[in-house]
């Protein structure tokens, strides 16, 4: 369980790793949560301590605010990740397409480690754990997708998909999401429209039976960031 550091940092605590860079702790659970899940590289350096906020045992980071719940996860110290993207969405215009995929970026920006994607769900699926490519078109890479969300409800800040691609060095690099919504499922609801998302339709991939639409949010994608073909990727690396 997390301890209770609420005060500002005075220096290194007993049991805690301390950060000159910014003068905080990470203790406890946090801390255990913390180096688990994927320490600097995914979360950052603290910007506070813990401290109470809205009835929470909370600390900041750089990219994420952790949250201590008693009793609700306990394999994971009780810890949850605050839901800062969706925040702060909800600050930013409905209609301000690039507040949203701001705040997209934030939301999924740890699942550019494979293995926080996975720990949260999103897994290669057999028959689609391939690298898609249109030679002379453009590439989208390999997508791992989290199938308890294949339904027909859309949530713009939680992609069905995480889309890597090959980098330079040949390491798989997130480049896209990808929302998708099963087709046959969709149509027998009757909405007599396609899905929607962040102001954009998916539009129906006829050869896997589902509405879809990407979303290149940090490979720069020419010839469109909602396009589903990526002249700048390729299969081949």
């Amino acid at each position: 369980m997390a301890q209770h550091h609420v005060s500002s940092s005075t220096g290194p605590q007993a049991d805690c790793l301390y950060f000159e860079e910014t003068g905080h702790n990470i203790c406890g659970g946090f801390r255990r949560y913390w180096e688990t899940y994927g320490g600097l590289p995914i979360f950052g350096y603290p910007l506070t301590d813990e401290f109470v906020e809205n009835g929470l045992t909370v600390q900041y980071f750089e990219r994420a605010r952790f949250e201590w719940h008693p009793g609700v996860w306990p394999e994971r110290w009780d810890v949850l990740l605050g839901r800062l993207g969706a925040e702060m969405l909800l600050r930013s215009p409905q209609d301000d397409t690039t507040a949203m995929l701001n705040a997209l970026r934030a939301v999924v920006e740890p699942f550019k480690d494979i293995e926080v994607a996975q720990s949260a769900g999103w897994n290669l699926v057999e028959g689609l754990d391939y690298c898609f490519d249109n030679p002379g078109v453009g590439g989208m890479g390999i997508h791992y997708i989290n199938v308890d969300l294949l339904d027909t409800t859309l949530d713009p800040l939680k992609p069905e998909a995480m889309v890597y691609h090959y980098g330079p060095n040949g390491e798989l690099t997130l480049g896209a999401v990808e929302w998708i919504v099963p087709a046959d499922a969709w149509d027998a609801e009757g909405h007599g429209r396609l899905p929607e998302v962040m102001g954009h339709h998916l539009h129906l991939n006829e050869a896997l039976g589902v509405y879809v639409l990407h979303a290149w949010i940090f490979t720069e994608n020419p010839a469109g960031i909602f396009e589903d073909w990526n002249p700048n990727v390729s299969c081949s690396g």
